[in-house]
């Protein structure tokens, strides 16, 4: 296994933590027992998790779709590729309990651990540190979504990024699943596609060996370029869909609080523990400078490793563009941020240093000899006085006058250089101490999170569910509004329940103009059309039913109230 490094000093660590280190290394088969107590924690956390509608919605849509093109058209409403589907669809085929998506979760989530425990470049303690954070831990493990593969498939790329030397076709497979895993990763996958290109342009200033072959390389990008289009074509919604405002919800205009919340996403995504809320605007544009001030500071640090640097800057732009224009997005999404960190110094780690950018500004640097044209451009052969020999001797006053304007020009520069020299250093001795702090920060965000999910259910769907079967209510007529947070409970019950926005019974809900907002009148008023057919009707409602209907007898059943997801709280009445 490689360390990690960091320029000029050494296997990364850090005194306060060395004992710690020293210890973890002195663990026999650490790896394995990594692995293994991850594994157990997330077995623990998916049983225990009370599933929400963004994770039973899909696995509804495949369960209840009569055939693939009912299924394509399906998922199209979603707002994800095809990928994370495709696999719920085959396990639909196995069996109809929902249990199976969470065990097959957890199954790419240990996948994506192993990889990293296994090939990642960072030390035991990191890596122990990582593995138990808010992403891996929790966000990306006990909630069954189709993030896990995309960090599988993150992994794998890192893993086999040096492939690249020689043959493209591994990561091009790999780029183009990736793509189709989520939008964020479909980002990233274009980021990296990008970066490839670059390094291959760049490859001779660099000096790296790549020998792929030309059609080799074409096909590459073909795979690439397939999967992309492949991804865009599902993320792009239907005329009727409504789901983020639709297809043409987008935000170009400028307002400079969502600036300030877009940039603070940055720092949302590193440092868990302290998130500014988006409704202050004086907090968000103080963590929006922080943000900035991380972001030239990562930059920095991989100032020296140009494709790093174009990757980290490519991908972490892209994202916050992303957020500006479409979708301010959660932890889950924003912190694909922290992934692009976490990528970046692992790659970092195939690539020696680079004075290439430097060049541009540091006047000491000279390029290597092989970029040269002859051997005549010396430094004093570009300097101001050279070049006034050059023009004649004979204006000695002029020539004194700019060889100072000369001097004081270059004495600037140099003083600018100067302090970026001492800016870039303070970075790459401080880079640990800052790695550190992020990874700590998202330990306690990840057991924060963990522990939660295991005192206080995400949803009381599961819960209203157990009730209505343990008590034989399922067996009347369900009405469920509002409808797309009554998908869950359809989930756990395995049934259809009639939901008024859309006037059927339904399991899944797409976000169509089929479907309209009722009101808790219209809600009752659909109920007695119902106690036609047969009587009694079940409501379950997400909030306190507010107003009645002279010909109808309401007994309050049972309320649900215990739940982190605030809208996914019940109350279930029994209609006559």
């Amino acid at each position: 296994m490689i360390a990690l490094k960091l320029p000029g000093s050494g296997f990364m660590s850090l005194s306060a933590s060395r004992k710690a280190r020293w210890s973890l290394e002195k663990v026999p088969h650490f790896q394995l027992l990594l692995i293994a107590l991850f594994f157990g924690l997330g077995l623990i956390g998916i049983l225990n998790h009370a599933m929400w509608r963004d994770e039973l919605n899909g696995w509804l849509i495949a369960q209840y779709s009569p055939n693939l093109g009912t299924f394509w058209q399906n998922i199209r409403y979603e707002g994800h590729p095809i990928l994370w589907y495709a696999f719920l669809y085959l396990l639909n085929q196995m069996t109809a309990n929902p249990v199976a998506m969470q065990l097959f979760h957890l199954g790419l989530a240990t996948a994506s651990t192993s990889l990293f425990v296994c090939y990642a470049p960072f030390t035991r303690l990191q890596k122990l540190l990582f593995v138990l954070g808010y992403l891996p831990l929790y966000e990306y493990l006990v909630i069954s979504r189709n993030y896990a593969i995309a960090v599988l498939i993150l992994w794998a790329i890192c893993v086999c990024f040096p492939t690249r030397q020689k043959n493209y076709f591994i990561l091009a497979i790999l780029l183009a699943l990736l793509a189709n895993t989520n939008a964020y990763a479909l980002l990233i996958s274009l980021s990296l596609s990008l970066t490839l290109m670059l390094e291959f342009l760049l490859r001779h200033p660099l000096k790296l060996e790549l020998n792929a072959s030309f059609l080799n390389r074409g096909i590459s990008l073909l795979i690439i370029l397939v999967g992309v289009m492949l991804a865009v074509a599902l993320l792009i919604p239907p005329a009727d869909s409504n789901l983020q405002g639709g297809a043409d919800q987008w935000f170009f205009n400028w307002d400079f609080h969502r600036f300030s919340q877009s940039l603070s996403r940055i720092w949302n995504s590193y440092i868990l523990v302290l998130v500014p809320g988006d409704a202050k605007p004086l907090d968000v544009f103080l963590f929006a400078i922080l943000s900035v001030g991380i972001f030239s500071f990562c930059v920095t640090f991989f100032w020296d490793y140009p494709i790093v640097l174009a990757f980290y800057s490519c991908g972490t732009g892209s994202i916050l563009l992303f957020t500006y224009l479409k979708f301010l997005g959660s932890a889950r999404h924003y912190g694909h941020l922290y992934l692009i960190l976490i990528t970046a110094l692992w790659l970092k780690n195939y690539y020696s240093p680079n004075r290439l950018l430097s060049s541009f500004t540091d006047s000491s640097w000279i390029p290597p000899a092989p970029l040269k044209k002859g051997g005549e451009n010396s430094r004093d052969d570009q300097g101001g006085e050279s070049s006034g020999d050059n023009k004649g001797g004979e204006n000695g006053g002029d020539e004194q006058r700019g060889e100072n304007s000369g001097d004081n020009k270059g004495g600037k520069t140099n003083n600018i250089v100067k302090k970026l020299s001492r800016w870039q250093g303070w970075v790459n001795r401080h880079f640990l101490t800052f790695l550190m702090i992020l990874l700590y920060c998202q330990l306690v965000s990840g057991l924060v999170g963990y522990i939660r999910d295991l005192t206080l259910p995400y949803s009381a769907s599961r819960a209203t569910a157990r009730y209505l079967q343990a008590h034989q209510l399922n067996q009347f007529s369900l009405v469920g509004s509002e409808d797309f947070t009554m998908t869950p409970i359809s989930g756990y019950l395995g049934q259809k329940i009639y939901y008024p926005e859309s006037q059927k019974m339904a399991s899944f809900v797409l976000f169509n103009r089929q479907r309209q907002p009722v009101n808790d009148l219209e809600t009752l008023q659909q109920v007695q059309a119902k106690l036609k057919e047969s009587s009694p009707v079940v409501l379950i409602l997400n909030h306190p039913l507010e107003t009645s209907l002279p010909s109808l007898k309401i007994k309050p059943v049972e309320k649900f109230t215990h739940s982190f997801i605030g809208n996914e709280q019940y109350y279930l009445y029994l209609i006559q």
